[in-house]
C-alpha cells in the first residue's frame, strides 16, 4: 500500500502556500526544491497539491508507461482561447484523430523538402544583417522563424506583413502567465474585463488571417504541397472516414504557427548567446562547417553530416529548454514512488530542472556539446527521460523532425557568415512563460565571417602534430 502522508515540500505562506515564489522566479524554486527534497515533491498553491517528480523512471511512468491516467494540466487552459483544441490540448479520442490526420503531413520525406525554404528564406534574412551593427538576435530570429513558418504552412511569404504579426503575436502570447491557471485566474479569464478584451483583440486578426488561408485552400483546385493543402485534404480512414473541419484546421494551424517559430526561435537564440561565450565551442562548429559545407548553403542531404552542429543545438536545449516545464493531471488515484497521487491531482514535470540534475549530467551547468556525442559512455547510460525537451510518450511533439532540421540548418547557415559578441548594453534575462525566452532580448554585434573556406593547417613536428 502506498504510504499516506504526502511527500516532503517547501511551506510557503499560510494561505497561498508556494504559489508567490513560483510565480516571482519559477525556475529559481522548482531548481531549489528539487535540490531540497528529492525525487518526489508536494508543492501547495493554496489548498491544492501538485506532485513534483525529479527522477526518469517517474517522468517515464507519467508520459509512457500509465500515459492514459495523465491528461493535460489545468495550466493548459490558458492556451485554449489561443490554440483551442489543437495537438497541444486536446484530449483523448479526438487528440487521437488529430494526430492520425495530421502525421503525414511531417513525414520525413515532406519535412526534408521543407529544407530549401527554410535556407533560403534564413539567406535572405541575413543578407540584410551588416558587419558591427547591433540587432536583437532573438527578435530577428523571430520573425525569420515566422516567415519560414508561414511559408511551410500556407505556401505564402508573409514577410511584407512579418512584423505587424510577430509583434501581434509576441504580445499575444505575453498575456498569458501561470497566475492565469489559478481558480482566481480562470475566473477573472472568463469575465469581460479589459484584459479580455485586450486578448481578443490581439487574437481577432491571427484568426482573420488563418481563415483567410483556409478559404483559399478549399477553393483552390490545383493541388499543392504546403501543410495547410495537406490538413485540407487528410481524412481518418482509420476511424469515421471524414476530414477536419473549418475550425479543427485553424486549432492546428495556430498551434503549429505557434510551436513552429516561437520554440525554434528561442532554442536558436539560446545556441548562439552561448556560442558567444565559449569560443573554443565555436571554432569546432566552424571547423565542421567549412569541412561539411565549404562555404555552400546547406541542404536537407547535409543534416546528417553537421553531427557536431547537432550536438550545439541539443546542448543548448538542454540547458535552455524551450519548453521548460509540463503538468498532467491524474485522472484516477495512483502511486509514484509509493506515494498516492490522489484523482484530480497535478503533476509537475519540469525540464529545467531534469536537464540540470546533477545526478544525470557531469558538471551540469557547463555548456559542452560533447555530451551529446552518441558514441559518448555517457550518453549510452543516460536515462531516456533525463532529457526531453519535446516531450515524451504518445504526446511527443509532433513537429519534432521538422524543428531538428530547421535548428540545425539555420544554426549552420547564420554560423556560416555571422559571429555574434554581447552588446555592452546587453542584459540577459529568462523569462519563463509559455516559453523559455529572454526577457530583453539578446542585443549582439554582428561580426560578418569571410567567405573564404579556411581550414585550419596541420603541420608535422617532431612526430607530433601541430595546428594553426
Amino acid at each position: 500500500m502506498p504510504k499516506i502522508t504526502r511527500p516532503a515540500g517547501p511551506k510557503g505562506s499560510t494561505i497561498q502556500g508556494i504559489l508567490p515564489q513560483f510565480l516571482d522566479n519559477p525556475l529559481d524554486l522548482l531548481e531549489r526544491t528539487a535540490a531540497s527534497y528529492g525525487d518526489i515533491v508536494t508543492l501547495r498553491f493554496f489548498h491544492r497539491y501538485a506532485y513534483f517528480l525529479n527522477h526518469p523512471d517517474y517522468i517515464k511512468y507519467v508520459l509512457v508507461d500509465n500515459n492514459q491516467n495523465y491528461v493535460k494540466g489545468r495550466a493548459v487552459e490558458l492556451l485554449k482561447p489561443v490554440i483551442g483544441q489543437g495537438l497541444l490540448t486536446s484530449e483523448g479520442q479526438f487528440h487521437q484523430r488529430q494526430r492520425r490526420l495530421i502525421q503525414p503531413a511531417f513525414h520525413r520525406r515532406r519535412i526534408a523538402a521543407l529544407a530549401e525554404t527554410m535556407t533560403d528564406f534564413t539567406e535572405r534574412h541575413i543578407a540584410a544583417w551588416c558587419d558591427g551593427e547591433i540587432r536583437d538576435l532573438h527578435q530577428e530570429l523571430m520573425r525569420l522563424t515566422m516567415s519560414i513558418v508561414t511559408q511551410s504552412l500556407f505556401g505564402v511569404d508573409v514577410t511584407r506583413e512579418n512584423k505587424k504579426l510577430a509583434a501581434t503575436l509576441d504580445e499575444l502570447m505575453t498575456e498569458f502567465s501561470f497566475g492565469d491557471a489559478s481558480p482566481l485566474g480562470r475566473l477573472l479569464n472568463r469575465l469581460p474585463t479589459a484584459r479580455t478584451r485586450h486578448r481578443a483583440a490581439l487574437l481577432r486578426p491571427l484568426d482573420e488571417a488563418i481563415y483567410g488561408f483556409i478559404n483559399a485552400g478549399r477553393k483552390r483546385s490545383e493541388e499543392r504541397d504546403d501543410l495547410l493543402s495537406l490538413l485540407l485534404a487528410a481524412q481518418d480512414n482509420e476511424g469515421d472516414g471524414i476530414g477536419m473541419s473549418d475550425q479543427q484546421v485553424r486549432d492546428e494551424l495556430m498551434t503549429l504557427f505557434i510551436a513552429g517559430h516561437e520554440t525554434t526561435a528561442n532554442a536558436i537564440t539560446w545556441t548562439f548567446y552561448l556560442l558567444a561565450q565559449h569560443p573554443e565551442v565555436e571554432v569546432k562548429l566552424h571547423t565542421e562547417l567549412a569541412e561539411v559545407l565549404a562555404g555552400r548553403c546547406p541542404t536537407a542531404e547535409d543534416v546528417p553530416a553537421l553531427k557536431y552542429t547537432r550536438m550545439v543545438l541539443a546542448e543548448a536545449m538542454r540547458l535552455y529548454p524551450p519548453a521548460w516545464i509540463m503538468g498532467r493531471m491524474a485522472v484516477a488515484a495512483d502511486e509514484i514512488g509509493g506515494y498516492r497521487i490522489p484523482a484530480g491531482s497535478t503533476v509537475i514535470i519540469s525540464q529545467w530542472t531534469m536537464h540540470r540534475h546533477p545526478a544525470y549530467w557531469d558538471e551540469p551547468q557547463r555548456f559542452n556539446p560533447e555530451r551529446f556525442d552518441p558514441e559518448a559512455s555517457s550518453a549510452k547510460q543516460r536515462p531516456r527521460y533525463a532529457y526531453f525537451p519535446f516531450g515524451g510518450g504518445p504526446r511527443l511533439c509532433i513537429g519534432e523532425p521538422f524543428a531538428w532540421m530547421e535548428g540545425i540548418l539555420l544554426v549552420a547557415a547564420i554560423a556560416q557568415r555571422f559571429r555574434f559578441n554581447l552588446a555592452p548594453s546587453a542584459r540577459i534575462e529568462l523569462e519563463p512563460v509559455v516559453t523559455l525566452r529572454p526577457k530583453y532580448g539578446v542585443p549582439v554585434i554582428l561580426c560578418q565571417r569571410s567567405q573564404k573556406v579556411s581550414l585550419p593547417l596541420i603541420f608535422v613536428k617532431d612526430r607530433n602534430l601541430y595546428c594553426t
